[in-house]
């Protein structure tokens, strides 16, 4: 087990109560070290400036959350946020609480497309959702989806790729 894994684990702990509410709390304070990097450098050499940034950083941020970026920052180990929160997602998913799900296409899709596959995937799968759309001119035309560890393939290239296996294999 990786240290990232370690810390993931031991937060992951901590938020027993409410895992899905803490973990975007978590989430979000990463986001924002991931998106302005400058921060996290200037906190890794000199983490009292944390108080400067504090009331901004964890504003409508929750007690639990704030003493684990400040363990980070303690123990030198703020770099590292990006790969606890993935850890901690891992986690939430592991335990049913959070879903993943992949949404590829052969080209964009409207909205109304994407929402007609939210609203059927909400009726299968409940907790909290998490939606990614990615574009893959691999599949020629039609959709796939990864829901953790399920892949539904409605994609003329999986279709083919299917059709080349079968003859393959005879």
């Amino acid at each position: 087990m990786q240290v990232h894994e370690i810390y993931a684990h031991a937060f992951y702990q901590l938020m027993v109560d409410d895992p899905v509410h803490y973990y975007r709390e978590f989430r979000t304070i990463a986001r924002i070290l991931h998106a302005v990097p400058q921060i996290t450098s200037t906190l890794m050499f000199n983490p009292n400036r944390i108080e400067e940034i504090a009331d901004l950083l964890f504003f409508e941020v929750s007690e639990i959350v704030k003493r684990m970026i400040y363990i980070l920052l303690e123990d030198g180990m703020l770099d590292q946020i990006d790969q606890i929160q993935q850890s901690m997602r891992n986690l939430l998913v592991d335990d049913g609480f959070w879903i993943t799900c992949i949404i590829e296409t052969s080209e964009p899709m409207s909205k109304g497309y994407y929402e007609k596959i939210k609203t059927k995937v909400d009726v299968i799968y409940h907790g909290e959702i998490e939606y990614e759309i990615q574009v893959n001119p691999f599949l020629k035309s039609g959709i796939r989806l990864f829901i953790n560890d399920t892949v539904l393939d409605f994609s003329l290239g999986g279709r083919f790729q299917k059709l080349v296996e079968e003859v393959s294999n005879g």
